[in-house]
Formats: C-alpha cells, sequence, structure tokens
C-alpha cells in the first residue's frame, strides 16, 4: 500500500497491490514454492510514466 507521493513530473496517486505466496515442504531437504503478484492486476505508478509490472506467476523448487 502506497499514499499520494510528488514525483518531479508531478503528483501521483496512492494505491495498493496484493501479492500471494505458499510454500510446501515436499521432505526435509525439498520444498516447492509458488507465488503471484499483483494477483488484482492493478495499474500503478512508482515514477510518473514508468510501466509497473503486470500480474506474474512463479514456481520454485529448492532443497
Amino acid at each position: 500500500m502506497s499514499g499520494a507521493s510528488n514525483d518531479s513530473s508531478g503528483k501521483l496517486g496512492g494505491y495498493s497491490m496484493v501479492n500471494l505466496s505458499a510454500r510446501y515442504n515436499i521432505t526435509k531437504a525439498w520444498y516447492v514454492a509458488a507465488q503471484i503478484q499483483n494477483l488484482l492486476n492493478k495499474d500503478y505508478e512508482t515514477v510518473y510514466s514508468y510501466n509497473s509490472p503486470r500480474r506474474g506467476a512463479y514456481v520454485t523448487v529448492g532443497w
């Protein structure tokens, strides 16, 4: 969540985002994790006229 902020080009509105993540331990050594960033696919700007990432989904397997 971010409130309104000032940029060199003017004032930017506030925004909020929803991210979701989960992790499951397969064994004591191995795990699988999943993450969805920007779940609601919100358009937002942290700097005026710079595109921000859209919804992204990631799966990780690790040990």
